[in-house]
């Protein structure tokens, strides 16, 4: 049996990666005789790493979608579905057949049809049109979602959410939001899938050995009792800052300035990745971690700028759990920077833009840690820093307790497609 997954790469947002991964090892744990189409963004960057054994990859750019894709579907549904025409399944690209042969299509995509994010919208459609074109039940994986009060996002909405087979809204602020579009389809509020990722789970295997001696190191460090303060920018969140005249990378650099000064090792890692090119913004953390970097240690002594340790390649999610493992705590403005704290029952201090944020943290009574740095300087970012660093012990604590029913929650999810795989089986 086949299943689809789309809204994600393997390359790039490392969120879209781990969620990706503990979506295959769970499914798989339900069914090892699956395989797995992936229609990524990045099919060419994504076959390099991908283990070929279990997944197909294929594109999923908006791109392909609108101009390759969605003409063949209508042709396919015209043609193949609607008048039975046998024998033209192999004229079709490798793409639309795996999407028409998949028992079912799993949209993870971290956010859709969302007021903030207009530009998506039309791929947020594609995605469901082709699905229904191809006869294919869709299923949208936990998401942020809402709120709809721009007139075309809310009919949008509307007219094409109905067509999914179901939806997981990731948060009780995106499962209000769409309770009240009073869709027909199934809605459950769940928790980010990404939540079930475990340390091995990542499916690509990238710069392994340059994890291990950063994590040595990292171990090194706090077995001599000095204490790690995770730092995870994020490029997304600097392009909207720089839009809007707030230095982001001027804050944060600020802030680093300031642990180091007094006595605290600063980790700068990423939660997206293209190590290829350092220039490139998009999808890459790894340039504003170069430039807080340079720019913290030009106003450090020799001595200070050795508490200064940041990630230069790619790495993935295990990676990215190898080295936080031994952080105290993590100031964050990646979302999924943010659930691999929590799934390690890790302090985090979250910098964010989106409603995603607040509803993940509600779920473990933490949103007093949600801070927001456009209103608040560097110094009050670094005092509430402190505070949690003094509270870690009952903070990972509360964070354990609530973990085991979040993770339940994101569980619904595995259950339901299994339920849909193990029906096509009898």
């Amino acid at each position: 049996m086949r299943v689809g997954i789309i809204g994600a790469t393997l390359i790039g947002n490392r969120g879209a990666e781990a969620m990706v991964s503990a979506t295959v090892k769970q499914l798989m744990n339900c069914s090892r005789k699956l395989r797995f189409t992936l229609f990524s963004y990045f099919p060419e960057s994504d076959r390099r790493v991908a283990p070929e054994k279990i997944m197909d990859i294929r594109s999923g750019s908006p791109f392909y979608l609108l101009f390759v894709i969605f003409p063949f579907s209508l042709i396919f549904a015209l043609f193949v579905r609607l008048l039975q025409v046998r024998g033209m399944k192999s004229l079709f690209p490798a793409a639309l057949s795996e999407w028409a042969e998949s028992e079912v299509v799993i949209d993870v995509s971290g956010v859709s049809f969302m007021d903030v994010r207009m530009t998506i919208l039309p791929y947020d459609i594609l995605i469901i049109v082709i699905s229904t074109l191809l006869g294919t039940p869709l299923v949208k994986f936990s998401q942020a979602m809402g709120p709809f009060k721009k007139n075309l996002n809310r009919y949008a909405a509307k007219i094409f959410l109905k067509s999914a087979d179901h939806i997981f809204a990731r948060g009780e602020e995106t499962f209000t939001c769409l309770k009240s579009l009073h869709l027909k389809t199934g809605l459950t509020r769940s928790s980010d899938i990404a939540l079930l990722h475990r340390c091995g789970d990542s499916i690509t295997n990238e710069n392994g050995s340059y994890v291990k001696k950063f994590s040595n190191r990292l171990e090194i460090i706090k077995k001599r009792g000095r204490a790690v303060i995770g730092i995870c920018p994020s490029s997304v969140v600097f392009k909207l800052s720089r839009r809007k005249g707030f230095d982001y990378l001027g804050y944060l650099s600020r802030f680093a300035e300031k642990c180091a000064n007094e006595g605290y090792y600063v980790l700068l890692f990423p939660n997206a990745t293209k190590d290829e090119d350092m220039s490139k913004i998009r999808n890459n953390d790894l340039n504003p971690i170069k430039s807080i970097a340079e720019s913290v240690s030009a106003n450090l002594s020799a001595e200070k700028r050795k508490l200064i340790l940041c990630v230069d390649r790619n790495i993935n999610t295990d990676g990215i759990k190898q080295l936080i493992q031994w952080s105290d705590l993590n100031i964050v403005s990646r979302f999924h920077a943010m659930i691999a704290s929590l799934q390690l029952t890790q302090p985090v201090i979250v910098l964010g833009w989106s409603h995603k944020y607040f509803e993940v943290m509600s779920d473990f009574a933490l949103t007093s840690w949600v801070f927001d740095y456009k209103s608040k300087s560097s110094d009050e970012l670094f005092s509430l820093m402190k505070k949690c660093h003094r509270q870690k012990a009952q903070l990972k604590k509360k964070i354990a307790a609530a973990l085991p029913s979040v993770q339940m929650l994101s569980m619904l999810q595995i259950e339901y497609v299994n339920s849909i795989l193990q029906t096509k089986t009898l």
